[in-house]
């Protein structure tokens, strides 16, 4: 799909990846895709198959302007986990995943868009981008954990030009009976302040070169969003804890979560993404003979207009 060691194919974790956009005098054809999974009462802590499992569980493509694959619920009374992916052509995208306990939650959206430079004159193409605010949040009581216990939330985000990567971004927050961590990879969208179970980030916006396109070449820009949340713990309950289990003596806390949200790009009502590639025709440059040649005709000029003058 990219380039030998991307972020979506280096990260042990989970990604996020989303939309794209065209120049106004280019043709233009996009497609969404979306997709989210849900595992309940077993995960582990190996994120390597998640592409693999979206493929396998429920996926939509559409060229439609709009793609959502709506909510995945399921609940078996302890375990709980969800996950959506939305994408629309007219400005906005996001992709989220959430759980409590022993969970597996995965949502992935991605936006192609294939522009061909139809204008009749060579481009130089930049795609103008902003990542909005997104978190990752592990929840849990730490010091109840067995050592195979955990909860994490990830997400990363990827974009490419025929493949090869020109930004990418990825995180993974993990919980366990040792504490909390965070590990980035790419560009850090935000600051974390050590063994916080919570991190997020403002708006980030940025311009990429896309580089020139001739007359009657095309491209492929492709952005890919995936967030994911997963966790393995077995609550133990005492009878000494009331109903709500706030208190904090061993044993009375019943859940562990995890969550992942992040939206991009530009907002609902903001730049739309057909209006983020721009074009810019590309000055032709004249040959070295042609400067000799432009070169000696101002010379001649200029001694013939001395002459004139002498003349005078």
């Amino acid at each position: 799909m990219m380039k030998t060691k991307t972020l979506l194919s280096r990260l042990p974790a989970v990604a996020l990846v989303a939309a794209v956009s065209a120049y106004p005098l280019a043709s233009q054809a996009a497609v969404l895709t979306a997709g989210t999974a849900i595992e309940l009462s077993t995960a582990d802590t190996d994120f390597s198959g998640i592409l693999a499992d979206l493929a396998a569980n429920e996926t939509s493509t559409s060229s439609d302007p709009f793609v959502d694959t709506g909510y995945v619920y399921e609940d078996d009374g302890v375990n709980y986990g969800s996950a959506r992916a939305a994408a629309n052509q007219g400005g906005w995208m996001y992709s989220t995943a959430y759980g409590e306990n022993t969970f597996k939650s995965i949502s992935h959206v991605q936006q192609s868009l294939t522009i061909t430079n139809d204008t009749g004159v060579d481009q130089n193409y930049s795609f103008d981008f902003t990542i909005l605010n997104g978190s990752l949040d592990a929840w849990g009581p730490y010091d109840q954990f067995d050592d195979n216990e955990f909860v994490a939330a990830g997400n990363l985000v990827s974009i490419s030009l025929d493949g090869v990567e020109l930004f990418g971004s990825a995180a993974l927050l993990v919980a366990d009976n040792t504490g909390v961590d965070l590990q980035t990879e790419g560009a850090v969208l935000g600051s974390y302040t050590a063994s916080d179970d919570y991190y997020d980030w403002d708006a980030l916006s940025d311009t990429l070169d896309l580089g020139v396109l001739a007359a009657g070449e095309s491209f492929t820009l492709t952005y890919d969003i995936v967030t994911s949340a997963a966790g393995i713990f077995t609550p133990v309950v005492s009878g000494n804890c009331g109903d709500d289990y706030t208190e904090s003596e061993e044993g009375c806390y019943d859940w562990a979560s995890a969550s992942s949200r992040f939206g991009d790009p530009n907002g609902v009502g903001q730049s739309p993404i057909a209006g983020n590639v721009q074009g810019t025709p590309v000055m032709s440059v004249p040959e070295p003979s042609l400067w000799l040649l432009m070169g000696t005709g101002l010379f001649g000029f200029a001694v013939a207009r001395r002459r004139k003058v002498a003349k005078a």
